[in-house]
């Protein structure tokens, strides 16, 4: 199965939606609004500056923008019109917070127009890499910040041994995204594209509180049924298992997020 959001557009409503709620559920978990916070605070925003978020799904890192990092104005782009919808129903009452339809890879904006563009968990899942990036550097103006943030998924883990098997179905949703190893690639797309990097940090995410991480083994339980690797009894016990684990108190899960800001030259 690929990538479904590679080409969000094309993918059933029903998944659409499914893929909605993983997305709210993710930022609403503390551990990564704590990482959204850290990350902003390097930012550094100027007063009046204007932000875009290239690939916004339901928009709370958007919403961020304002009311943490400080923009005074942030518009998320998505070409899903599912989540585009969900974000503007959740979002709607924060001022100088939009939201906008489209591909960022062709925003129609003015170039050097923005102060800063963001990428949050989004690259992994492009096709076309550096048309975004290509993008981002034209509407931004000269000394405008980018914000790339995105997992290191090959080293997402939730095992509590060397042969656990809920560590299959965590690589296997793993290897969903259309290229994983972008966030490796970083320090070269960047300058390439005509950034100068300031700085890099790794964000380890733990699920503190794993509503979302049960997402993720729901997802790749049913992409192992999809394959024909697991019968649907085996991925339900599967699943069952890791509910078993956070009723025990012994559930683990991690993501290491590489976030690299750099300035447009």
């Amino acid at each position: 199965m690929p990538d479904p959001y590679a080409n969000i557009r094309e993918v059933p409503v029903e998944m659409q939606r499914r893929l909605a709620n993983a997305l709210d559920t993710r930022a609403a978990d503390p551990s990564q609004v704590e990482i959204r916070r850290r990350y902003f605070a390097n930012l550094h925003l100027h007063p009046g500056a204007k932000a875009v978020e290239f690939g916004c799904g339901t928009g709370h890192v958007t919403r961020d923008l304002i009311e943490v990092a400080g923009a005074a104005e942030a518009i998320g782009i998505e070409p899903s019109p599912v989540l585009i919808a969900r974000a503007r129903e959740q979002h709607s009452d924060v001022p100088g917070l939009k939201f906008q339809e489209g591909d960022a890879a062709i925003t129609g904006m003015a170039a050097r127009s923005i102060d800063l563009v963001v990428m949050h968990t989004l690259l992994c899942h492009a096709p076309a890499v550096e048309a975004l990036l290509s993008e981002a550097a034209r509407i931004l103006k000269p000394g405008g910040l980018i914000a790339v943030f995105d997992g290191d998924y090959e080293l997402t883990s939730v095992a509590l041994s060397s042969n656990d098997p809920l560590q299959v179905v965590v690589n296997r949703w793993a290897a969903l995204a259309h290229d994983r190893w972008v966030p490796r690639r970083l320090g070269k797309l960047l300058p390439a594209a005509g950034f100068q990097i300031r700085r890099t940090d790794i964000f380890g995410y733990t699920a503190t509180e794993p509503a979302y991480f049960l997402t993720v083994i729901d997802r790749g339980a049913d992409l192992l049924v999809a394959d024909g690797v697991l019968g649907q009894p085996t991925a339900e016990a599967l699943k069952a298992e890791a509910r078993r684990r956070l009723d025990e108190g012994t559930f683990f899960g991690s993501i290491p997020y590489v976030c690299v800001i750099a300035a447009r030259l």
